[in-house]
């Protein structure tokens, strides 16, 4: 499985069912729902004859490229939108909506070798904040990590891109912006135009601008919002340089069922876009692009379409107003309020779950907030929360973060390559974050009896589900919740802390103890009363680390964020901290902290430079060859 799959954060849909799991709704109201971005307007029927005329068109392969004639009839759309001319053959390309592509325009632009460059970082993109959740999932199953600019709603929520330190401006390569924003509203001016335009040039990084709000606006007719494609012409950029706009069908002309939009700007951005669709991404249906042809070329829909969104706005903005803290926005179809004080303490997500439990109606809490960003403003909180008292999208969160833990989806240090670790101090927070948020309580797992706050990871499974889980679990060993355990693994009488990884294949033998956030990698072999240590505090410190093909030799310690790399052989009584000296007796060298991949590991002291004392130190004696292996071999029939 793609190992970046583990990163993505639930859906805001999902942790919406999450945080409401709990709730009957009231049945003395009928439901209403808020919570879903869709038109309810009408198709037009344009569309729909346009559809049913070229029902033949589905005998047919269509082309990435698209007809000639769609690709004109966007053109002239942007002609007439925005007052710019663009070549239909090189700097248009039609999508399926905009969703999908701009999902699969961060794969086509992210540099995924950026970490093997020196300063081994990834590359970043930076997003607006609140934001798209595809923003987020789309950088980070390209290899990249996402940084956000916080909406200022002191400047109209224009994101605050002067927060934004050197360093990140450094390693960007994809910056997505949204205007009209979603949930904002807020149209973005010449003058932030302008400055991104200079960042781009100076930095390098692209700029992906989603505009499938654009023609939703409250302004009178002939004065819509201002796009990137006309900014970029007012201020001399006409080639459109390191920019794409990314924009719609589904708000515009009411038909998100039919998926179809498109991507405009550099030809260069277009023409690799176009390359990268050809292998992924399906080309538009023959019978969804004679549909969109006709939804471009025309606008009376659109401005019909617009009128009923502003009586709309116009009769439940004031109503709204009178309880809440909310305004009519630039642009957009949303409303986004603020929840005052006196209501639920201000807190978004008591609100929206008193409204469905009370009046039976849906909205969403904004939860578009990055789940690390979440994590991270939470702790700095910490000391007002209890079990009793917590802010109900902090719970959901940080229970999120602990069920994802417990099945492999995230992980608190992930390798990227042989003894090198990116470590994610944020999930850490987050467990840390439990033990504030979960009282003592009895537990059971068989006929033992526990009080605590982490509940044992087993207890409740059935037959068939501790068949799934593939692990053989010897009594009484003991695993939190929260920790993984691969495929094939064997917990004898142990102890497994919460946060820890154990990988597929490996034996964790009697009484040995995996500490808090500890990694063990795959077919490692942890010997009778091994101590892997554990680490959660200080934030800073890192978790020990066994990686792949290890032998650990009986009544070893290991700990204080020590890395044994891997195919190395541990022998029996070595205890290896931070401080603790590794000898390597071929060449003479002392080195603290990592065991270098294959060695061979004893037991050893190293006499003082006065000579008076010795201390403990590990020696590396050799490097594994036939002889050693032959020697833990045995332990395969283990595993077994």
């Amino acid at each position: 499985m793609n190992p970046l799959l583990g990163k993505l954060h639930p859906y805001p849909f999902e942790r919406w069912r999450l945080l409401t799991r709990d709730i009957v709704p009231s049945p003395a109201h009928r439901p209403i729902s808020l919570g879903l971005g869709e038109p309810r307007h009408p198709t037009p029927q344009l569309i729909k004859d346009a559809i049913a005329g070229h029902l033949s068109g589905l005998a047919s392969y269509p082309s990435t490229l698209g007809e000639a004639g769609l690709r004109q009839a966007m053109a002239d759309w942007v002609r007439q939108r925005y007052g710019v001319a663009l070549d239909p053959a090189t700097q248009l390309l039609p999508v399926n909506g905009s969703r999908e592509a701009l999902f699969a325009f961060a794969q086509t632009v992210v540099d995924p070798t950026w970490r093997g460059r020196p300063d081994a970082q990834a590359p970043i993109v930076l997003c607006p904040n609140p934001f798209y959740q595809i923003y987020e999932g789309a950088a980070l199953l390209a290899g990249a990590e996402t940084a956000f600019a916080n909406s200022d709603p002191a400047r109209n929520f224009a994101a605050d891109w002067g927060a934004v330190d050197a360093a990140t401006w450094a390693r960007t390569q994809l910056m997505f912006v949204c205007s009209p924003g979603n949930p904002t509203g807020a149209v973005m001016p010449l003058d932030e135009w302008r400055t991104l335009f200079e960042l781009s040039d100076r930095h390098g990084f692209v700029i992906a601008s989603d505009e499938c709000y654009s023609e939703i606006y409250f302004a009178p007719e002939g004065q819509a919002p201002l796009g990137a494609l006309d900014a970029a012409r007012q201020l001399g950029r006409g080639d459109f340089r390191n920019l794409l706009v990314f924009t719609s069908l589904s708000k515009r002309s009411n038909v998100p069922g039919l998926r179809s939009g498109f991507v405009a700007g550099d030809a260069a951005l277009v023409k690799a876009f176009l390359h990268y669709r050809t292998y992924h991404g399906s080309a538009m249906s023959p019978v969804v692009q004679a549909a969109s042809e006709a939804a471009w070329r025309d606008e009376a829909h659109v401005v019909a379409n617009r009128a009923q969104y502003r009586r709309k706005f116009a009769q439940v903005t004031p109503m709204l107003a009178s309880v809440l803290d909310v305004r009519l926005p630039d642009a957009g179809f949303y409303l986004w309020a603020g929840i005052p004080s006196h209501l639920h303490g201000g807190d978004d997500v008591a609100f929206a779950r008193g409204l469905l439990a009370q009046y039976n109606v849906t909205e969403r809490p904004l939860m578009t907030a990055s789940l690390q960003a979440l994590i991270d403003a939470a702790w700095e909180d910490r000391t007002r929360f209890s079990p009793t008292d917590a802010p109900a999208d902090v719970r959901a969160a940080v229970t999120s973060v602990i069920d994802d833990l417990n099945s492999g989806k995230l992980r608190v240090a992930e390798r990227q390559g042989v003894g090198q670790w990116t470590v994610h101090q944020w999930i850490k927070k987050a467990v840390l974050l439990s033990f504030r948020l979960n009282d003592n309580q009895p537990m059971h797992a068989g006929s033992l009896q526990f009080f605590d706050k982490v509940a044992p990871k087993f207890a409740n499974l059935d037959e068939a589900e501790l068949r799934a889980t593939g692990v053989r679990i010897v009594p009484p060993a003991v695993a939190r919740h929260g920790s993984f355990i691969g495929r094939n693994a064997v917990l004898m009488p142990s102890y497994v802390n919460i946060g820890a990884y154990v990988d597929e294949g490996t034996m964790v033998d009697t009484w040995v103890t995996v500490g808090s956030c500890a990694q063990i990698g795959k077919n490692v072999h942890l010997s009778g009363g091994v101590g892997i240590g554990g680490v959660l505090e200080p934030l800073q410190a890192n978790p020990t680390i066994i990686e792949d093909n290890c032998f650990v030799g009986a009544r070893s310690e290991i700990v204080e964020g020590v890395i044994v790399e891997e195919n190395s052989v541990i022998s029996m009584g070595v205890f290896i901290g931070q401080s603790t000296k590794i000898y390597d007796r071929a060449t003479g060298e002392v080195s603290y902290g990592r065991v270098p991949a294959g060695s061979v590991v004893v037991a050893g002291s190293l006499p003082s430079a006065d000579g008076k004392y010795s201390l403990n130190c590990a020696v590396i004696v050799k490097r594994v060859d036939a002889q050693t292996r032959s020697k833990t071999s045995i332990n395969e029939l283990l595993r077994a």
